[in-house]
C-alpha cells in the first residue's frame, strides 16, 4: 500500500511539474524574438526541473515538509 501511494505521489507530481511548464512555455511565447523565446523557455525547464527533482528526492529518501514546499512554491505560477 505505501509503495502504491509512493507511486501515485511521485506521478502527481510528475504531471504537476509538467502542466506548469506548459504554463510558463505559454506565458513566455508572448515575446517577441524567436531567439529569446528559446532561451526563456530553456530557464523555466531548467528551473521546473530543478526543482521537481528536489521535491522527488524528499519523497523518496527523508521527507522535509519544509524543502517540499519551497519547491512547490518556486515552480508555481500565480
Amino acid at each position: 500500500m505505501k509503495r502504491l501511494l509512493k507511486k501515485s505521489r511521485i506521478t502527481l507530481l510528475s504531471l504537476l511539474c509538467i502542466g506548469v511548464s506548459v504554463g510558463a512555455f505559454a506565458q513566455s511565447a508572448q515575446q517577441t524574438n524567436p531567439e529569446q523565446r528559446i532561451k526563456v523557455r530553456q530557464s523555466l525547464f531548467q528551473i521546473v526541473g530543478w526543482n521537481c527533482t528536489r521535491i522527488r528526492q524528499n519523497l523518496e529518501g527523508q521527507y522535509d515538509k519544509e524543502e517540499v514546499i519551497k519547491s512547490a512554491e518556486v515552480i508555481a505560477i500565480k
